[in-house]
């Protein structure tokens, strides 16, 4: 008797228990590529057989010994037809066995299948554009869901990295060049052409690793040592905007209607601390009533897919009230374009206009440093010239500890997954708690007193 099977494959009854488990590594396990062996067995003995395929558990039908090919569109065909010759050849060579009266031993298996299996490597026949599609269409997260639009920009702004990479340095754009060389030719090129800072090299290496895992594991190229090409992505500065600076920028008047809607929006982010993909997505039905009577906004979070229910203090409620007769919340505006305009914005209400004061420290000269191959580069701009999305949600992170707010509930309400990420925030309230004593305490503050 034949039977195909996959070598370390897991029971039914262990999937169904990690899946209760809601155990986050099943994914990633179910298509690590594993080794299809055939086994032989009749006369009261077993042989087998490492057939050199390799096949995801998810993607191997069990109970038909085969590929799934609605779960292997690019090779399962191919690999389902080897496995059938290499079977055929093998009931051949049995039958023939058996009439003389000899039986089959491992040393025929392994020239039946020397024989049916052509040397070198096999010659892929589709275009790298056509296997990159294929990514962007069957990669998943680690918790099995779709990626969000805003991810599958990120693959878009890597392949086209990817594609002048090639073209400068003159090379051959297909699967069958991905190695180690072409990795590390890729880092070099990233960090000596381009002169990208370690951190956007760090983020296009790191997507570079996991376009060619999902080939690895769909047999398409050979592994290597995807380790070997290593990156560090160093922390980057927090900025933060002070509760009085929140509060007048809020209540400055603006004449210029985008530049309003794009601080009411960068306010309400302050005042909530969500993720610009979460504010982008806010829909009336999210603001609920609870028990109390208070205004909470009730969100799946984009990134995380867990819910979280934001309390909106009168601030935020505020610029809410302000759009309520529209059909969405909140304006709609690009994390581009926002991210354009809040620098607009910050110089704008750096300087003093007719009749308006200025909010105090979006002048201000702020260090930014970046690293480059691992030097230190030091700039000094306008704080408004920093102004980001992520300046807003690191606001109300900040602020929030400054105040006094839990860790434990600050933490529930941002959504961070990572503890190393959190800490950071923690240790920088501290030091501006530590700062803001000192200065409420100083012999000069404590002179007016006296």
């Amino acid at each position: 008797m034949l039977n195909y099977y996959l070598k370390g494959a897991m029971s039914d009854k262990i999937i169904a228990d990690l899946k209760r488990s809601k155990e986050p590594t099943l994914n990633a396990r179910l298509n690590k590529p594993l080794q299809v062996y055939l086994t032989l067995s009749g006369l009261g003995k077993r042989l087998q057989i490492y057939t050199k395929k390799r096949i995801s558990q998810y993607e191997w039908d069990k109970d038909k010994q085969k590929v799934d090919i609605r779960k292997n569109k690019i090779n399962g065909t191919e690999i389902n037809e080897w496995l059938n010759s290499f079977q055929e050849a093998l009931e051949k060579h049995n039958s023939i066995n058996w009439n003389k009266g000899k039986t089959t031993t491992i040393e025929d298996l392994r020239n039946i299948l020397d024989s049916i299996t052509p040397s070198g490597a096999k010659k892929i026949t589709n275009t790298f554009q056509e296997y990159f599609d294929l990514f962007l269409k069957e990669h998943k997260t680690n918790e099995g869901y779709t990626k969000r639009s805003r991810t599958i920009q990120k693959y878009m702004t890597f392949n086209n990295q990817l594609i002048e990479f090639t073209k400068i340095k003159r090379i051959r754009l297909e699967l069958d060049s991905v190695d180690l060389n072409f990795l590390t030719s890729f880092k070099e090129y990233l960090v000596k052409n381009k002169n990208l800072s370690d951190n956007t090299v760090a983020k296009y290496i790191k997507t570079a690793k996991t376009l060619i895992r999902f080939y690895i594991n769909k047999s398409l190229i050979k592994p290597f040592n995807l380790n070997a090409v290593k990156c560090v992505e160093r922390e980057g500065e927090i900025y933060v905007i002070e509760l009085k600076q929140l509060l007048k920028l809020q209540k400055y008047k603006l004449k210029n209607k985008r530049l309003e809607q794009c601080r009411d929006l960068f306010c309400f982010q302050c005042w909530t601390g969500q993720r610009w993909g979460d504010i982008e997505m806010i829909k009336s039905k999210d603001i609920i009533t609870n028990r109390k009577g208070e205004k909470v906004w009730d969100i799946h979070a984009s990134k995380t897919r867990k819910p979280i229910k934001v309390p909106l203090i009168s601030y935020a409620i505020e610029i809410l009230n302000k759009y309520k007769k529209d059909d969405k919340p909140l304006p709609t505006i690009s994390m581009q374009k926002q991210n354009e305009y809040l620098k607009e914005l910050g110089e704008l209400v750096s300087k003093d206009n007719i009749g308006i004061a200025k909010v105090d420290g979006f002048d201000q000269i702020t260090k930014h440093v970046l690293h480059y191959d691992g030097i230190p580069q030091e700039n000094y701009f306008p704080f408004y010239k920093i102004l980001t999305t992520h300046v807003a949600r690191k606001s109300y992170i900040t602020n929030s500890l400054i105040l006094g707010v839990p860790e434990r509930v600050v933490k529930e309400v941002s959504g961070h997954k990572s503890e190393k990420d959190f800490r950071r925030y923690v240790k920088f309230a501290d030091i501006y708690k530590d700062e803001m004593i000192r200065k409420s305490f100083s012999k000069k503050n404590i002179s007016k007193f006296l």
